[in-house]
């Protein structure tokens, strides 16, 4: 909309509404966190009587190369915690017996476990992509949103 400023609606409660119609803007409003670092979605929504607000999104073309960064670290540390909680629980489950550990049986629940990190890692990369590609398409083709 030309000529309209964005703006952030007003929060009623544990709901956020419309300045002008009242319609409950909730499920497009993101409030952050001060560590969460930005979220990646439409930047901008419209109310059905055409008032622009700020969704608190930003899209990965907007991003700075930092941030890009910062969120493909946070994934690779985030696979790589669920690889090493899931080996070592793995591993604990398996191998221990009585007040003794054995080790076959450890090495089988930690490969167990690794194989469920490595799925883990591949839903939340696949997640990630997913995310990336709609912003992608939505800054990227003639008309937006």
């Amino acid at each position: 909309m030309a000529g309209t400023s964005v703006s952030s609606p007003e929060k009623v409660g544990a709901a956020y509404a419309c300045d002008q119609c009242g319609a409950d803007l909730s499920r497009f409003i993101r409030t952050r966190s001060s560590h969460a670092g930005p979220a990646i979605g439409q930047e901008k929504r419209v109310c059905r009587c055409g008032h622009e607000y700020s969704t608190g999104r930003v899209e990965w073309d907007n991003l700075s190369t930092e941030q890009r960064h910062s969120i493909l670290k946070r994934t690779l540390f985030g696979c790589l915690f669920f690889f090493g909680i899931l080996a070592f629980a793995g591993a604990l489950g398996r191998g221990v017996q009585g007040y003794g550990i054995s080790i076959d049986k450890a090495a089988g629940g930690c490969i167990e476990g690794l194989l469920g990190g490595w799925a883990f890692s591949v839903v939340l990369w696949f997640l990630l992509y997913l995310n990336v590609r709609s912003s992608l398409r939505r800054t990227r083709r003639p008309g937006g949103n």
